[in-house]
């Protein structure tokens, strides 16, 4: 006599959507709690749970609370339209690597101008991977509640949330305000990771003239210098190098993070992203 045990499986996802989003072949429109339930041929059945936020008719300026941890250093945010182009992003907070500093256990609050009928993406990432879960470190977890003009909540939370977790909402209307955060506008050099995730690309709004980069490692050694905007750290090892970018008559320095995260076969280069005005 054989004996086969088989076992079912839960999954829960949570997931934010501009106005639609698609799920096991339905379009769904509003926000809700939606399973599917899979059954495989040995009989044991897999139940998967949306957790979905349907986040449309948003009215901007939006507005980001960000409650720091003790690891802030580690901390960085962006906001990206449709088109993955950073509208607003910011890093390098004032905190030491091993925690604490002027800026940790702080509120930082940030407010954004974004055109209306685009939909936009806030990016909310943990260099570490532990998100603002301090608290394992026998420090102070951190939290974040994003809102639009209206105080209507976009997303919130607080603690781990790993590397990265993210909110996408379709803004409607949009009442300009003079009160802008410390976030910078696109209008301006912002440096992102482009698809090979080996290069670093620099990219200019508004500007016709040279740039030059400086690529310095972290004791000061200078690695290449170039006039290209697309820059490849192919060849150097995970870690922290500081670039100097000139245009104009304006020298910037913007520190960009390599590193290497492995599961399994999955390898994951990660660029933070920082934008600065020319």
């Amino acid at each position: 006599m054989s004996l086969l045990i088989s076992e079912s499986y839960f999954f829960v996802d949570s997931v934010s959507s501009c106005r639609t989003y698609t799920f096991n072949r339905v379009q769904y429109t509003t926000s809700g709690v939606y399973t599917d339930t899979l059954t495989f041929s040995l009989g044991c059945d897999s139940i998967i749970s949306l957790v979905l936020t349907i986040n449309a008719g948003i009215t901007a300026p939006i507005t980001l609370e960000l409650l720091l941890d003790d690891y802030c250093l580690e901390t960085f945010w962006n906001v990206k339209d449709s088109r993955d182009t950073v509208i607003y992003s910011i890093q390098n907070y004032n905190c030491y690597a091993s925690g604490g500093g002027p800026q940790a256990n702080t509120t930082v609050i940030e407010n954004m101008n974004l055109a209306p009928n685009e939909c936009y993406t806030f990016e909310l990432g943990d260099v570490y991977g532990d998100g603002l879960g301090a608290s394992f470190w026998v420090g102070l977890d951190g939290s974040w509640l994003i809102k639009d003009l209206n105080n209507l909540v976009i997303g919130q939370g607080q603690g781990n949330f790993g590397f990265l977790i993210d909110y996408s909402f379709f803004v409607d209307q949009s009442k300009v305000t003079n009160v802008i955060g410390d976030g910078y506008l696109q209008s301006g050099v912002y440096i992102y990771p482009n698809s090979n995730k080996e290069n670093v690309t620099i990219r200019i709004n508004n500007f016709n003239g040279n740039i030059q980069t400086e690529v310095y490692d972290l004791i000061g050694n200078r690695l290449q210098t170039t006039n290209e905007t697309t820059i490849s750290l192919q060849d150097y090892a995970i870690e922290i190098y500081l670039f100097k970018v000139a245009c104009g008559d304006k020298l910037q320095e913007v520190k960009v993070i390599k590193q290497l995260y492995s599961f399994f076969i999955l390898n994951i280069i990660l660029f933070t992203i920082t934008i600065f005005l020319c």
